[in-house]
């Protein structure tokens, strides 16, 4: 495995021109499609979980034939200029496997295979687009239905000669000269081989991380591309659950339950385990219906913000944690850290504190429009750094507000809802990144602390 991924450290096996673009644009896509087809990786609210086996899949069909329609195009674009790129890997792939030389022209008739490899495997994809067009037409398509054609797709990927490379290989990430350089310093300062091993594979697995969801961001902003990148964010669902369930059964099954290795990695676990449910069971659930794209895309770019963070912020506990003191600054220049991230949450909901109050003393029509637009900014900025514990009372309060009725009726339900912002804000204050910086609000006369 670790020869054949180091073919992504090998930038002279391919063209200046193309490289190794589409290889890990298929990898992403046919991964993310063999994670979406699989319900436990669906984003679902835990009550839908409960009834996976009587809910509608018609719109997750209609999904899955859009990434099916992606993928059948970037294997066309290896018929072209990526052809040459495709057959240095393939050839590159058997000669590890036959540890042996390429025979003289061996590369000429492995170029004219894959041409024909190539064409095969996108007429099978573009059978597969036609069968789940068919089925997405439909009003109802049951769970046995979707697993069933998701497991026909599938098998018939894996059994391709050469499209079944990217369900058997994985594939490095691709990091740029900083990130190499700053990597390779932090992995210089591990003496011992095993934990050089276990911070090594689990750094490929959280750079790809960040790698999907750059790829979702970039997908998201073209509302022809939007829907099919929920595909991706099953691929980073399994992926994390994969990393963790790595954690969990290699490195503390043998790591005393005191040491402060293990104390960081069981708050590594917690915290992935809070993120994705933020994401997968709060963000995404949903937005595989929503009619309106630009609802969808701000849930999106939330649960792309939420995962980006999750992923930096593991790296940067891992190397404390294996190598000792970092500079997140030198690893990840925008990365926000912990701290900063409670003093913005505190410092919005406080704004929702003040705007409670002005509609409370005028209830009028401005000050409950500035009220709820302050809801809907919280919402898009701050909100991804709340609890997720505290996220269905946040919206079943913003959810009240936007009823269609006058505007004194709200008055009881923006004086529960200070109420409950300011415990949300003392609760923020007692975290230990805040421990030297008591809250000083801003906004209302003779207003005090927060409490």
């Amino acid at each position: 495995m670790a020869a054949r991924a180091a073919l992504f450290d090998r930038p002279e096996l391919f063209s200046k021109k193309v490289r190794y673009d589409y290889l890990f644009e298929l990898e992403t896509w046919i991964k993310g499609l063999e994670a979406f087809l699989q319900i436990e990786n669906l984003p679902l609210s835990p009550e839908e979980r409960g009834r996976t086996a009587i809910r509608n899949y018609v719109d997750e069909v209609a999904i899955a034939r859009d990434a099916l329609v992606h993928v059948g195009r970037v294997t066309q674009k290896l018929l072209g200029e990526g052809k040459e790129d495709f057959a240095s890997f393939l050839q590159y792939l058997e000669r590890q496997i036959a540890a042996g030389a390429p025979e003289p022209g061996r590369r000429d008739s492995r170029l004219a295979r894959a041409e024909v490899e190539i064409a095969s495997a996108v007429e099978k994809i573009e059978d597969f687009v036609r069968i789940f067009d068919e089925l997405s037409r439909a009003p109802y398509i049951g769970q046995a239905t979707y697993v069933s054609s998701g497991r026909a797709v599938l098998r018939s990927l894996r059994e391709d000669p050469h499209l079944g490379v990217f369900f058997r290989e994985d594939l490095l990430p691709l990091f740029d000269s900083v990130d190499k350089r700053t990597l390779a310093r932090i992995m210089d300062r591990v003496s011992d081989r095993r934990s050089k091993r276990e911070l090594g594979t689990l750094f490929i697995g959280l750079f790809k991380g960040l790698h999907y969801a750059d790829v979702a961001s970039a997908s998201m902003a073209r509302p022809a591309s939007r829907r099919r990148t929920l595909v991706l964010f099953s691929r980073i669902w399994s992926l994390a659950h994969s990393l963790s369930d790595y954690i969990r059964t290699m490195l503390l099954k043998d790591e005393p339950a005191t040491s402060g290795r293990a104390e960081a990695l069981d708050r590594l676990l917690f915290s992935t385990d809070m993120e994705l449910r933020k994401v997968l069971e709060g963000e995404l659930v949903d937005v595989a219906h929503l009619k309106e794209s630009r609802l969808a895309q701000e849930r999106m770019e939330n649960a792309c913000g939420i995962l980006r963070d999750l992923f930096q912020q593991n790296i940067l506990a891992l190397a404390e944690v294996y190598a000792g003191p970092v500079d997140s600054r030198k690893i990840f220049p925008e990365h926000v850290t912990r701290r900063q991230q409670s003093l913005r949450l505190r410092e919005e909901l406080w704004g929702l504190v003040v705007s409670c109050r002005r509609f409370q003393e005028s209830p009028d029509k401005k000050r409950l429009e500035a009220l709820l637009d302050e809801l809907a900014s919280f919402r898009r900025g701050g909100m991804k750094y709340l609890m997720f514990k505290d996220w269905t009372a946040f919206d079943r309060f913003a959810s009240g507000f936007s009823r269609d009725c006058t505007t004194k009726t709200f008055l009881s339900a923006s004086h529960q809802f200070e109420i409950f912002t300011k415990t949300l804000i003392r609760e923020i204050g007692k975290r230990q990144v805040l421990v030297d910086e008591p809250f000083a609000p801003r906004g209302l006369e003779k207003e005090g602390a927060a409490t």
